[in-house]
């Protein structure tokens, strides 16, 4: 099924342009080198659950190679349902892997929520908590699992939430 076009459109280039803004495509280390980023592309689906109105979703991504803050590191992304549901967000990540094949993360974030003819969660402001799981190959890619609660943790009077399962590959640059 393809996705809705003109609205759908419409409301991605606000989100990217924000996204583009608050978080570049590379940054600068002590010695002013560019420093690399790994772009993340996969399909997930909405409410895992069945509790609501299932949906299909793509998902584009960016983590810029160096920490944020400490031990944890940047992450943002889209998500475009094939209804028409749209999620931006920023947020960050905290790798635990104990080996370098081994890709093992803790994720939070916030964002904006657009339902489109998708699952309503009562907010434009949702936040997204979750784990990624994933082998990461030589030559800087990986395979990830991700699973993630999406919801506005009570910020507003009708807080359904939905779980989210995707499969993603991850490469750097």
């Amino acid at each position: 099924m393809p996705l809705p076009a003109s609205p759908l459109v419409r409301s991605i280039f606000p989100f990217l342009l924000a996204l583009g803004v608050a978080c570049p495509l590379s940054a600068q280390d002590e010695e002013g080198d560019v420093q690399a980023g790994a772009l993340r592309v996969g399909i997930s689906y909405l409410d895992i659950t069945g509790r609501h109105e299932d949906a299909p979703a793509m998902e584009l991504g960016y983590r810029p190679e160096r920490p944020a803050l400490g031990p944890l590191s940047s992450d943002v992304g889209i998500l475009v349902g094939w209804d028409g549901t749209l999620f931006g967000f920023v947020g960050t990540r905290l790798p635990l892997s104990p080996f370098d094949w081994l890709v093992l993360a803790p994720t939070f974030g916030a964002g904006l929520y657009r339902a489109g003819e998708g699952i309503e969660l009562g907010s434009p402001v949702e936040f997204r908590s979750g784990l990624e799981v994933g082998l990461r190959f030589s030559g800087n890619s990986a395979i990830l699992l991700n699973f993630y609660h999406l919801s506005n943790a009570g910020i507003s009077d009708r807080n359904p939430g939905v779980e989210v399962l995707g499969l993603g590959y991850s490469l750097s640059w």
